[in-house]
């Protein structure tokens, strides 16, 4: 897939979470970042997860793969987002969903995240901005800490040339 000569399988997602998430886990004498695959930690805190073009996902939807596990309380606070999708709707809004567990070897996939255009409607490369907001799935991710609708940081796609 292409538009105005930008390959959409060459693409990275960025997302910080949320930032006073991140500088309370930041702050814990054991707080642990692990990362697998496709996935790193930027410099501004950002994590960022590739496309996955082996992903079997719908035409609305693009793969990202790798994964980052955030670790804290002796064991107690525990985060992963693995293999992020982002489903498009027709409006051009959308949700943000990854692996979040596993239950009898299989990963389970959660709503994170909804997802609304912070720039215009119209594709414009190199990226793609969104407002987000914590989904209703998604509270349980955090523990009873944020509820659906509060804000997160913003979600950034990026396309590269291949």
């Amino acid at each position: 897939m292409e538009a105005h000569g930008t390959s959409l399988a060459h693409a990275s997602l960025e997302w910080g979470i949320k930032e006073s998430f991140r500088n309370y886990f930041e702050r814990l004498p054991d707080h642990s970042y692990g990362f697998a695959g496709e996935a790193r930690r930027c410099s501004d805190g950002q994590i960022e997860f590739q496309t996955d073009p082996t992903a079997d996902a719908d035409v609305n939807t693009l793969a990202f793969k790798g994964a980052v596990h955030l670790t804290g309380h002796h064991g107690a606070l525990s985060v992963r987002i693995a293999n992020p999708h982002v489903s498009f709707t027709a409006d051009g809004e959308g949700v943000l969903s990854a692996e979040v567990d596993e239950e009898d070897g299989k990963p389970v996939r959660m709503a994170i995240a909804n997802l609304m255009r912070e720039n215009s409607p119209a594709l414009q490369l190199p990226n793609l901005t969104f407002r987000a907001q914590l989904a209703e799935e998604g509270q349980y991710l955090f523990m009873g800490n944020y509820f659906a609708g509060d804000a997160m940081d913003p979600v950034s796609i990026w396309f590269t040339a291949p």
